[in-house]
């Protein structure tokens, strides 16, 4: 079932767009990661669905309803945004069941949810703190605790992780997306963290100046990006400008540099394709001297050591590329500075593009 459904909204502040006439819809359940750089529109969005903006056109439809012009507390929507805005005077436990009681539930029940919730973001031993005693962490993790008491039909989540540690972000991801599915919660999760959105959603959306460049599922979105924002926003890519020189069948012949590579063309792109993305961990370094398909001679030009892996940052006859190498077998084969190697890639690790 369609939960929610946004249709050509349009955001403006004066003459600039902020979003520009987005459509999009999301299944009953569905966790959406939504990215983007800064000024792309990710918390304008955020925003408009809460009823803390009101669009300049189109429609926002909530399981069926219409709920464009409602307040935000007319609305089954809860926000977390990154400021947190809980109550000072109140303890920990009696922010996490605020919702619970402006709704009316019972006593016990809103005791029992409350006991839940804390016991998810681990701070069942502080329901009777008061907010002032908390560190910004335990502060973000009760305003989490807080959105989802309600157990609302869309909840917003504005970086809801990004002043945990490492440890507990990951455990506290993996929790909270335990929950939304127990409880069927329909969620749009903003996140500067791509590998957090590659982790997180059933599907990505990239905004990029107020428009969704592209959505899927995030190996479609990551493997085979729409264009060359999509490829160099995800991940590591190397882009390089290739000359189109034949097909047959589906495998494309490509000129890059004056070297010849090949390239499986699942979409066709045929002589329209003019550029390639290579992924940073999709390539391989081997000795210099050697030849074959999909090989270009590099010089290592420098290289920087982060324990599983390295990367290194070549020169090539087709510019600067970037390869990550895992550390499988320790450090006695990676290349040092200075030294000639050869960078190779595998035929179907080539993302085709249009120029």
């Amino acid at each position: 079932m369609v939960a929610l459904s946004i249709d050509r909204l349009e955001v403006r502040y004066g003459a600039a767009v902020a979003l520009a006439g987005i459509s999009l819809t999301m299944a009953t359940g569905e966790i959406l990661a939504l990215l983007g750089g800064s000024g792309s529109g990710k918390t304008t969005l955020l925003r408009t669905l809460g009823g803390f903006l009101a669009p300049s056109a189109g429609r926002i439809l909530l399981d069926g309803q219409d709920i464009t012009a409602a307040p935000p507390h007319r609305r089954p929507v809860n926000t977390m945004f990154q400021s947190y805005a809980l109550f000072p005077h109140m303890n920990v436990a009696a922010n996490v069941g605020f919702g619970l009681r402006r709704q009316g539930v019972a006593a016990d029940e809103i005791a029992s949810r409350v006991a839940e919730l804390l016991a998810l973001v681990r701070l069942e031993a502080f329901a009777t703190r008061r907010i002032s005693d908390l560190s910004g962490g335990q502060q973000q993790r009760v305003a989490l605790a807080r959105a989802l008491a309600p157990r609302p039909k869309l909840l917003l989540l504005d970086e809801p992780f990004s002043a945990l540690d490492q440890g507990l972000r990951e455990s506290t991801r993996l929790e909270l997306v335990g929950l939304l599915r127990r409880f069927g919660t329909t969620a749009i999760l903003v996140t500067h963290d791509q590998q957090e959105a590659l982790a997180t959603g059933d599907r990505l959306a990239l905004l990029n100046r107020g428009v969704i460049v592209q959505t899927g599922t995030p190996a479609e979105l990551y493997e085979r990006p729409a264009e060359r924002y999509v490829a160099e926003f995800l991940g590591a890519a190397n882009i390089l400008n290739a000359e189109f020189v034949g097909a047959s069948g589906d495998v494309v012949e490509l000129s890059v540099a004056g070297h010849t590579v090949t390239a499986r063309d699942l979409d066709a792109l045929g002589a329209a394709t003019r550029l390639i993305a290579l992924r940073a961990e999709r390539l391989r370094v081997d000795r210099a001297g050697q030849d074959g398909p999909n090989r270009l001679p590099a010089t290592v030009r420098a290289l920087s050591y982060e324990g599983a892996s390295v990367t290194l940052v070549l020169d090539t006859p087709a510019g600067e590329m970037r390869v990550i190498q895992p550390l499988t077998e320790g450090l006695r084969d990676v290349p040092v500075v200075g030294s000639a190697c050869g960078v190779c890639w595998a035929e179907d690790a080539a993302i085709l593009l249009a120029r």
